[in-house]
């Protein structure tokens, strides 16, 4: 599900006849397997590189669901993965296992195996009358058609962007995988949105395809990174949609991560080109008003860690960091509407009369609800009387126009033409 987008234009317009006395007027579905049944301020660890993994080596600090199975589920789990990897049509279990392990099998592959891209999240099976499943035959899409090239594009991106992460420490991988997804991908469905392929190669995809892929490049990079599926709050709707995020273990703590909800980088007809860091490094407390796991992102771990947060990592905050990143023309963030009425008189007295621009980013919501009210009589009151004052006019007629971007997390981004002229 993407973020819901709020983009308000802003349009007002004041007129004084004289400077004395006169009045004033003035806001990704997750893959669901189906079944037939800045150098941071801190340091961190070094990641070590990993080969992609022999689906007979899974380590349970990096494959969570598998770590949940028992060890005959997680036998019968390697067997239908080492089908699925090599395409093949049919696999018979090795030792016994019933359709109700079967339907968490099914799923469980699919959020641990982001790699294997052509497997399309379903298995259908066989059983005898003590339910007992006698063969497994996995559905695929149609990337399973020309499977060893597909890889082979998947891993040449994947190997190029290792290989620029070789010498940087835990915190730097992720940002810099963090930030390629949002600079690279567009949020936009096609035929394989709900895997890594359509990110890694197409350059487009939804949620699940974000999720994928940096749980895969994180993966590889020895950095345990988790799919968690669940809900997320739809605000143009008033509606929780099904949602994918991750899950992220820095310094013995976990962050969630939605790279999809930071991607506005390639949106600039909905959005301001910037990589943003709203929900990057987040604890769950600080996601519950948008994010809520369903019963198997509940499985994971809690995401309680504050040490790797982007504020304690980078030492600005993403409001700041936003400021710098659009090159607002304000540089600061506007903290009080009386901070708002001094940007705007310096632009003004700056500029002289006629059309000025302004651009900046505010982090608190009762700013940005005064802003965008229909009346800003205050703006008479707070500047522009002073305005006119300052450049010696005696009737004037003041307006506002532009338009503002709700970025989620309390971040509002402006772009203003604030006009003075003679009257």
């Amino acid at each position: 599900m993407r973020r819901a987008f709020f983009a308000i234009l802003l349009s007002a317009v004041l007129i004084l006849c004289c400077s004395c006395g006169a009045h004033t007027a003035e806001p990704r579905e997750p893959s669901a397997a189906v079944s037939t049944q800045a150098e941071p301020v801190t340091e961190s660890a070094e990641p070590e590189q990993a080969e992609v993994p022999a689906i007979d080596e899974l380590d349970p600090e990096l494959y969570p669901y598998y770590a949940l199975l028992s060890e005959d589920a997680r036998t019968v789990f390697r067997e239908v993965a080492a089908c699925i990897e090599r395409g093949d049509d049919e696999v018979i279990p090795s030792v016994r296992i019933y359709g109700s392990e079967m339907d968490r099998i099914s799923l469980f592959i699919g959020y641990d195996l982001p790699q294997l891209f052509w497997y399309s999240g379903g298995l259908t099976y066989t059983y005898n009358s003590d339910n007992e499943v006698t063969a497994v035959r996995p559905q695929y899409n149609d990337l399973v058609d020309a499977r060893e090239e597909n890889r082979a594009a998947v891993e040449a991106v994947a190997a190029d962007l290792l290989a620029q992460t070789a010498d940087m420490d835990e915190a730097q991988t992720e940002r810099f995988f963090h930030d390629w997804l949002c600079e690279h991908v567009a949020y936009e469905r096609g035929s394989y949105d709900q895997n890594l392929y359509s990110a890694l190669v197409e350059g487009q995809t939804v949620c699940a395809g974000y999720t994928h892929a940096l749980q895969y490049l994180l993966t590889r990079s020895g950095i345990p990174c988790y799919f968690c599926t669940g809900q997320a709050y739809n605000r143009e709707t008033g509606t929780w949609e099904s949602h994918g995020w991750n899950l992220v273990r820095l310094g013995g703590s976990f962050y969630a991560v939605d790279v999809t909800w930071d991607d506005d980088y390639l949106e600039a007809d909905k959005y301001p080109s910037a990589v943003c860091y709203q929900y990057y490094n987040r604890t769950d407390d600080e996601l519950s008003e948008s994010h809520v796991r369903d019963d198997y992102g509940g499985l994971l771990p809690a995401c309680d860690g504050t040490e790797a947060s982007f504020e304690a990592l980078y030492g600005i905050t993403i409001q700041q960091q936003l400021v710098t990143d659009l090159n607002c023309s304000y540089g600061e963030t506007v903290d009080s509407m009386e901070e708002y009425y001094d940007l705007c008189y310096a632009a003004i007295t700056s500029h002289g009369t006629g059309a000025c621009t302004v651009s900046f980013v505010t982090g608190d919501p009762a700013v940005a609800e005064t802003i965008n009210s229909s009346s800003f009589d205050g703006e008479s009151d707070g500047f522009v009387k002073s305005c006119a004052s300052r450049l010696g006019l005696n009737g004037w007629s003041y307006s506002r126009s532009g338009q503002h971007w709700d970025l989620g997390g309390d971040c509002y981004y402006y772009e203003m033409t604030l006009s003075l002229t003679a009257a």
